[in-house]
This record gives structure tokens, C-alpha cells and sequence, in this order.
């Protein structure tokens, strides 16, 4: 159980390797946003699948090409949840013919779809992120703790070939 007391984003979750990845994260612990585009009934099951694991899922259906559509999964994800800690974007779109035949417009879904998403994604949790990391280094600027910092200041003398623990006395 790895992920135990995380957060996991899983866009295109309903089949193939996205839903491996959120059977994977669930089996570790994790509490899954589940995500896909137009596959409702096969996400639906891939959530009540990952909750046998006694994980918490929420799933949406969403266009990850389509940046509203990604900042309204993160904002409903984020006021579940309360915070994100994995994101995995494996949300992808194959045209199934030759690609002569594919349109313009297409082809332009394609990559919103299967590179643009994961910008979308990342912009859109970014905040989360950053604060997250602004508090520990807050955290890491207070420095340690008084008895800490006791021992820390303190260079090191060996009494008797020993060196000293911390909150020893040097000489005593």
C-alpha cells in the first residue's frame, strides 16, 4: 500500500492502460479522480472495480483536449479530495484509418487530446503544486526544532575517543 493517504489524477482511465494504471494506484492505496471522455458505463465499472481495493473514486467524464473541461475535473477533483498528489495522463485518441484521410480538424484533436492534455492538466494543478511546495520550504526555513538546534551548533568533540550524542556535555 504505497500510496496510501494519496491522490491520483487518471485521465483516460475507462480502458486499456488507463485502466490498468487506476487498478495499479488503487491496489496501492490511492483515492483516484477517474476520468474519460464518452466511455461512462465502462468507467463507472472501472471505479467500482477500484473501490474493492477500499479506495474512494470519483470519475468524471471530460474532454482533456478541451482546457474548461480540465479545469472543471481538477476543481471538482481538488473539493473531493483536497489535494492531488499523482497525475497520470494517458488520454489518447487513434483515428483508426490512413492518415490521408484524416482531416485537418482531426488531426488537431489528436494532439489536444494526446499532447495538449497533459499541459491542461499540469497548468491547471500547478497551484496545488506550488503551494504545497511553498509550505514546505517554509516549514524547512523555520529550521529545527530548539534541541535541535542545540546539537546541530555544536561542533562535535570526542570525549574519550567517543563522540559526544546529542544534548551531551562535553567532558562530563
Amino acid at each position: 500500500m504505497r500510496l496510501k493517504g494519496k491522490v491520483a489524477l487518471v485521465a483516460g482511465a475507462a480502458r486499456n492502460i488507463g485502466k490498468a494504471i487506476a487498478l495499479t494506484y488503487a491496489r496501492e492505496g490511492a483515492d483516484l479522480i477517474l476520468v474519460a471522455r464518452n466511455t461512462g458505463d465502462e468507467l463507472k465499472q472501472v471505479a467500482k472495480d477500484c473501490e474493492t481495493f477500499g479506495v474512494k473514486t470519483i470519475s468524471m467524464l471530460a474532454d482533456v483536449g478541451n482546457p474548461d473541461d480540465v479545469n472543471r475535473v481538477v476543481s471538482q477533483g481538488l473539493d473531493h479530495f483536497g489535494k492531488v498528489n499523482v497525475l497520470a495522463c494517458v488520454a489518447a485518441l487513434r483515428p483508426h484509418k490512413p492518415f490521408w484521410e484524416i482531416s485537418i480538424e482531426e488531426w488537431h484533436q489528436v494532439f489536444a487530446v494526446n499532447l495538449h492534455s497533459t499541459f491542461y492538466l499540469a497548468k491547471a494543478l500547478a497551484p496545488m503544486f506550488m503551494e504545497k511546495i511553498a509550505r514546505r520550504q517554509h516549514r524547512r526555513a523555520r529550521g529545527p526544532g530548539v534541541d535541535d538546534r542545540a546539537a546541530v551548533a555544536r561542533p562535535r568533540r570526542c570525549v574519550k575517543n567517543r563522540p559526544l550524542r546529542p544534548g551531551q556535555i562535553a567532558g562530563a
